[in-house]
């Protein structure tokens, strides 16, 4: 099991071997990210493996304002300049592609925003998109392009991520005659899987998920499916 270490870029942390596949956004990862913190034009996100520096995984954000005919009447709510965070840039290590990570990555960057707008306000989420792969997985994560507008760029009104910002939920249900317990994770990407498991393995979960509480690390990412296919050896995404 991993549990991703979510926390800002700093200089203790390795970029030497991060390769997303993207040369343009690697290169800015290697060359420019620090520098772009330290002059306040953007704040960038890494993802680590426990105590290891090696990055893995990085978004990087930036406030920024839309200005009124960019964008439809409901997105701009009344202001001829609409106040917002740029998603700027975001990428997985190609040894983490094709894990469906990308969705966890964006949920991150997308909740730093959401908490980021609890104290600095802000309207809507704004990410250009590096090509038309990028745009569909946007698209698919419920961010809006406007008809006529920048090329490649997609929008989510804060207010509408605050709303879809659930963290996985586990719900149990005992039936009281055979003693089994019905399972449903709900995830934030909005797959669920449902799981039957017995009254021993329920409360092995249980101790789980306390003993995980207990030792978290504020900014680790750990999962649900993950805590099962341990404690199980059952993988709920796959089963």
């Amino acid at each position: 099991m991993t549990n991703w270490q979510s926390t800002v870029l700093g200089q203790e942390h390795d970029l030497t071997k991060f390769d997303c596949g993207n040369a343009l956004l690697t290169t800015w990862l290697h060359r420019d990210a620090l520098r772009s913190q330290a002059a306040g034009a953007a704040r960038t996100f890494v993802w680590t493996d426990g105590d290891d520096p090696a990055v893995v995984a990085f978004y990087s954000l930036a406030p920024t304002r839309i200005m009124r005919d960019e964008v439809t009447g409901g997105l701009a709510g009344g202001y001829s300049q609409i106040p917002g965070y740029l998603i700027a840039r975001l990428a997985l290590d190609r040894s983490l592609h094709g894990q469906g990570l990308g969705s966890e990555l964006l949920f991150d960057a997308i909740g730093s925003i959401v908490r980021a707008a609890e104290t600095g306000g802000g309207r809507l989420i704004v990410v250009d998109a590096i090509d038309d792969a990028a745009f569909e997985f946007y698209r698919h994560h419920n961010f809006k392009a406007v008809d006529g507008g920048v090329a490649r760029r997609l929008y989510m009104k804060i207010a509408t991520a605050r709303k879809e910002m659930r963290i996985s939920s586990l719900d149990m249900v005992r039936d009281p005659e055979t003693g089994l317990v019905a399972t449903t994770i709900r995830r934030p990407d909005g797959s669920v899987s449902p799981l039957v498991i017995d009254p021993q393995e329920a409360k092995a979960l249980g101790e789980a998920f306390l003993n995980r509480a207990a030792q978290a690390v504020p900014g680790a990412r750990v999962s649900f499916d993950d805590i099962i296919l341990e404690v199980l050896g059952r993988d709920p995404r796959h089963d």
